[in-house]
């Protein structure tokens, strides 16, 4: 949620709320500003943060994992993961970024 700087986990069944991220910040696992956001084949969810500068990856269990792009990324607006890559869209210098999904940068 932009407005509350969290990501919300809801159950399918009945939509309650199930879990969600710590308060708005810079610190590991803290949200500011997110934007897009996108998970992977194992549920993992990435969130492109636009005032943070960064991408940060979570467990499908809500749990801060890490951090991408933190010294390269100036205003990060869309994610998106494939197979080998994590594609990040910098709305600030408009580019792209690709990493690896262990978090190098690969261009």
């Amino acid at each position: 949620d932009i407005n509350l700087h969290a990501l919300l986990q809801f159950r399918k069944k009945d939509c309650k709320l199930v879990r969600r991220t710590s308060t708005k910040g810079a610190g590991e696992g803290q949200l500011f500003l997110p934007h897009g956001l996108c998970s992977d084949y194992n549920g993992d969810v990435y969130v492109a943060e636009y005032r943070n500068n960064r991408v940060s990856v979570f467990s499908k269990q809500l749990q801060f994992m890490k951090c991408l792009g933190t010294q390269q990324l100036r205003s990060p607006l869309d994610v998106k993961v494939t197979r080998n890559s994590v594609v990040i869209l910098d709305g600030s210098p408009n580019c792209i970024h690709f990493y690896s999904r262990s978090g190098d940068l690969l261009n």
